[in-house]
């Protein structure tokens, strides 16, 4: 137990040679930590923020593009939709009865005479 004496005596000396920070000292780093995290939490809120921004300004731009595009194959597709309507209107005066008859006023009746039929070979072609 002697043994025990000198050396809590120099455990008390090493002790108090050593810097051991007062409560004031350890209240102002703990102070400074929370405010430091306070700004690492205001710093990263604000890039999330600013992330989400722009994602929802990306999802916003593909979403208009496509309403533009969408808008212009409907207008498109009237287009086409006149164009048929006009060329269906043109074929049906081409087809109808009084254009084949006003087409049939100006040519040439021939005679009978002039009439030659073609009748069908029946035999194939050989070669000599």
């Amino acid at each position: 137990m002697r043994n025990c004496v000198p050396l809590k005596n120099f455990l008390m000396k090493l002790l108090s040679k050593l810097p051991i920070p007062s409560v004031a000292r350890v209240q102002a780093l703990v102070m400074r930590d929370e405010q430091s995290m306070m700004m690492t939490a205001l710093v990263a809120m604000g890039a999330l923020a600013i992330m989400m921004g722009l994602v929802s300004i990306l999802v916003l731009n593909s979403k208009s593009t496509k309403g533009y595009l969408l808008n212009q194959l409907q207008v498109d597709q009237q287009n086409l939709v006149v164009e048929t309507e006009v060329t269906d209107t043109l074929i049906l005066q081409a087809q109808s009865l009084t254009t084949i008859e006003g087409a049939a006023l100006g040519m040439v009746h021939p005679t009978e005479d002039a009439v030659s039929y073609v009748l069908p070979v029946k035999e194939v072609a050989q070669a000599e």
